[in-house]
């Protein structure tokens, strides 16, 4: 299943005391508090940037500075974890 396509954004449009995210041509969510409502957004718009940049980082043709290697763990991790 893919996720919709963004920009993800705040809607101006409140539904009761939600927060409406929308992307283009959709509604994804409502969420009732507004730091949670941004928080999803930033870290949406964002995935795809910070993925390839982990993706980057952890390239086999890049050499691996010595004593980082739980730090590539981790980030090889956090590639794992987002699915890709």
């Amino acid at each position: 299943m893919n996720h919709t396509p963004g920009p993800w954004t705040i809607s101006e449009r409140r539904i009761g005391s939600e927060y409406v995210i929308t992307a283009p041509g959709a509604i994804i969510g409502r969420i009732c508090n507004e730091a949670n409502a941004r928080f999803v957004v930033q870290a949406c718009n964002s995935h795809e940037e910070l993925l390839d940049a982990l993706k980057t980082l952890c390239a086999p043709t890049i050499v691996r500075p010595v004593g980082f290697g739980e730090r590539y763990e981790r980030a090889e991790a956090a590639i794992a974890a987002a699915g890709d």
